[in-house]
């Protein structure tokens, strides 16, 4: 059985790396569905194109990110019962200290389910304010 040292660094090491690639899917994702969105302003032969694909890229991206939240959770709990249970000292406890300092461990969800919710209305409305008076 592994020691508690060598969960503890290779559940950091997961949880770095969960961080890491959210940071990089959101580098790419985000400007590229701005960027579509963007397009189709200027060129609304493509709204439908445009706009069903940048729904279905961002949906994918919700979910992968959803997906690592939880197991970033999982880590860090992980992580918080390992501080806990070898005695480390209140102001040394990085991962405890992280969970206390945030009041909603739910606000990443709600944040991706707004954001999509307000892209696919936006698709929406522009839709229909480019052919809803023809």
């Amino acid at each position: 059985m592994p020691s508690s040292e060598v969960i503890y660094t290779e559940a950091s090491n997961w949880l770095r790396l969960v961080n890491t690639i959210c940071w990089q899917m959101a580098a790419i994702f985000i400007p590229l569905t701005l960027a579509s969105f963007v397009y189709a302003l200027n060129h609304p032969v493509a709204i439908i194109w445009l706009g069903s694909g940048s729904v279905i890229m961002w949906l994918i991206w919700t979910y992968v990110i959803y997906k690592y939240i939880c197991s970033a959770n999982d880590c860090r709990a992980a992580l918080e019962s390992i501080e806990k249970e070898d005695g480390v000292l209140d102001k040394q406890r990085f991962y405890s200290n992280q969970r206390l300092s945030s009041h909603n461990q739910r606000a990443p969800v709600y944040v991706l389910i707004g954001s999509s919710l307000v892209l696919i209305i936006a698709w929406v409305v522009l839709y229909f304010l480019r052919y809803g008076h023809s």
